[in-house]
């Protein structure tokens, strides 16, 4: 893994730390007109927000083209494969991973439109396609955060989004992990505006909707369910002792699950039957093997330190020797039981600190171990694209810069993250806060449980980047001198 210069890093995280605090209050000197430039801002923040995505999408396109090319892995086995709209030459891989199948079918229907346009490079078409749906996620993040916390709020969430992820190499992957980020902010819109609205029939409307949208995530990534689960977990906690309202609360439930249940039955007709003559689900790999894939403590190849919990070849081999579903199920079962015993209570414990410091310290979450070969050599040989080569591939002469730099403005999230946890803020009045810090811990858990790696939280970044702005918010509160009617939506 790459070798952050920390103390560089935790320097840099300083100053963003300063000059985010220094923002909270109005600027003194500051000319009439100025002033009314940032009135004009406050009271179309929307319209500026887009504005300033649309800036971003742009400078992105201008990067994409510079460092974009082929991807490895299992994307190019899913990408190469709906180029040319038939999986089976790839029939083992999806057998075995059936999760992949309707990103296999997304991306099939989207490049079947671009060749009938006369496109050729779908490399470069998808990272294009993958940008929009980033960037999509980061507005969606940007209107959560103005509606529980203010506009303000809102214009910093588009800066740690943007700092974080708004130029990372991983934009030109496009695999299930950026493509399923667009989840966890729409679900916990949609239940936002479940609150506020009155109307019965739309209010199951969107009970619905968050069921089938959910369940959609899931078949693409599927601890995108953690969102769904968040909420649940909290309405029923809500409603445990209120006799009136958990019937209510339940009947909330039935409708969720038949939106949920709606969108299984969709899948099962429109993705995995057509597939079925050709795939073998029977292959399908267990939780249980991720689950011992999870206790594994495969030693990195380059650096010769453990990667906790990662994919490893050993266990992908050992579980292709158990045939029938059940063979899979109590073989990988019993070797992550033979696992837990070998490391013993204090051992294990030490296991699962190691693996969430790897999982949870990288703030270019591992790019150059799984966002593309490092020794492949990008597309475009142009002397700009050698230039921003240099910065965002893992072999150019500036990347250290770029990645501690990224390093730095994770470690203020992270920081931001935790503020709300050591003070007597009154924030979990909010029913948000109380789920996204359900779906954090889920996910937490869930990295420490199965197999894990940096990447898994790209498609969770807009619930950090959502936790690390209610801890903004408390700083915002108590040293702002803006009027509390900055926590107001405008009508």
């Amino acid at each position: 893994m790459f070798q952050f210069d920390m103390p560089f890093s935790i320097t840099m995280a300083g100053v963003l730390l300063v000059v985010l605090f220094l923002l909270l209050y109005k600027a003194r000197g500051i000319s009439k007109s100025c002033s009314a430039f940032f009135s004009f801002i406050r009271r179309h923040p929307v319209p500026w927000a887009a504005a300033g995505l649309l800036v971003l999408f742009a400078l992105q396109m201008v990067m994409v083209q510079a460092i974009y090319r082929p991807i490895g892995w299992d994307c190019s086995t899913i990408v190469e494969s709906a180029a040319k709209g038939d999986l089976s030459s790839q029939r083992f891989y999806f057998s075995t991973y059936p999760n992949n199948l309707l990103m296999f079918c997304l991306l099939k229907y989207l490049l079947k439109a671009f060749f009938a346009f006369g496109g050729t490079d779908y490399w470069l078409f998808l990272a294009v396609v993958n940008v929009l749906v980033v960037d999509i996620a980061i507005f969606l993040v940007f209107l959560i955060c103005r509606k529980q916390f203010g506009t303000t709020c809102g214009f910093v969430s588009l800066l740690l989004f943007v700092m974080l992820f708004g130029f990372s190499p991983w934009l030109v992957v496009p695999y299930s992990d950026t493509f399923s980020m667009l989840f966890f902010p729409l679900i916990f819109l949609l239940f936002l505006k479940w609150r506020e609205e009155k109307r019965i029939v739309w209010k199951g409307a969107l009970l619905f909707l968050i069921g089938f949208l959910s369940m959609v995530g899931y078949y693409i990534k599927p601890y995108t369910l953690i969102a769904l689960f968040s909420i649940v977990i909290y309405l029923f906690i809500q409603n445990l002792n209120r006799l009136k309202q958990l019937g209510l609360c339940l009947l909330s439930f039935v409708l969720i699950f038949a939106g949920a249940a709606s969108c299984g039955a969709a899948y099962n007709v429109t993705v995995k039957e057509p597939y079925a003559e050709v795939l073998d689900y029977s292959q399908a790999l267990p939780m249980s093997y991720f689950f011992m894939m999870g206790l594994n403590t495969k030693v990195s190849g380059s650096t010769g330190k453990p990667l906790y919990g990662a994919y490893s070849g050993e266990d992908n081999l050992f579980a292709y020797t158990l045939k029938t579903p059940e063979e899979k199920k109590a073989g990988t079962l019993a070797e992550a039981k033979r696992r837990i015993a070998a490391y013993t209570p204090k051992g294990y414990a030490r296991f699962l600190y190691n693996k969430a410091n790897w999982v949870f310290s990288d703030g270019t979450f591992w790019v150059e171990g799984e966002g593309y070969d490092v020794d492949q050599p990008s597309v475009s040989t142009a002397p700009f694209s050698k230039w921003m080569q240099s910065y965002l591939r893992f072999y150019g002469a500036n990347y250290p810069r770029f990645a501690n730099l990224v390093q730095a403005v994770w470690i203020v999230l992270l920081f931001l993250l935790i503020c709300p946890l050591l003070n007597n803020s009154d924030d979990y009045k909010m029913p948000l806060m109380n789920i996204l810090r359900i779906a954090g811990l889920g996910f937490l858990l869930y990295q420490l449980l199965f197999e894990a790696r940096p990447r898994y939280i790209i498609s969770a970044l807009p619930v950090f980047v959502l936790l690390a702005v209610c801890g903004f918010s408390y700083f915002h509160k108590n040293l702002s001198s803006y009027e509390e009617s900055d926590f107001k939506i405008p009508e």
